[in-house]
Order: C-alpha cells, then structure tokens, then sequence
C-alpha cells in the first residue's frame, strides 16, 4: 500500500514543477503590466554624473568604517582565543 503514497508524491511533485515552468517571472509580469505604485507610474529620474560621484564616496567611506570595525572584532575574537591558549601552555605548564 506504500507504493501508491509513493506514486502520488511523484505525480504531484511533476505536476508542481510543470506550473512552475509555465509560470511567469515576477519581472516579466510587472514589465507587461508596467511598474506601478499605487497606481502611478514610476519615474526613474536620472543621475547626474557629479551625484553618483558624491554618492560613491559615500559608500565607500561606510564601507571602510565597516571594514575597520569587522577588523576590530576580528583582532577582539583573536585575542580572546590567543590568550588563554597561550596562558595554558606557557605559563600554567610550567608551574
């Protein structure tokens, strides 16, 4: 009698992946319908080339900050697991 949970586990799972390969993308659906908000239109302004600049400085100012505090923490979980291996083996050996 297991058998035939088995086989309709099978027929269902082929019938899942069937719809979902006729199944439209989500993008493909909004470019049909055009990307609207409540109704409205979306305007995509465009940048100009002196606002990306400012707008890359930025980033990659936070993303330095972000990287000395990754360090920081780093150097932090180092020291945490350094230390006491070193206080194991060094001093408290030779006592």
């Amino acid at each position: 009698m297991s058998a035939f949970g088995m086989i309709d586990a099978m027929k269902k799972s082929y019938e899942q992946n069937r719809a979902l390969l006729k199944r439209k993308s989500t993008f493909e659906i909004l470019k049909e319908r055009g990307f609207k908000t409540n109704n409205k239109k979306l305007i995509i302004k465009k940048a100009s080339p002196e606002c990306i600049s400012r707008l890359r400085e930025k980033l990659q100012a936070e993303n330095r900050r972000n990287l000395k505090k990754r360090l920081f923490v780093l150097f932090l979980i180092t020291l945490m697991v350094v230390i006491p291996v070193v206080y194991y083996f060094f001093i408290y050996q030779v006592n």
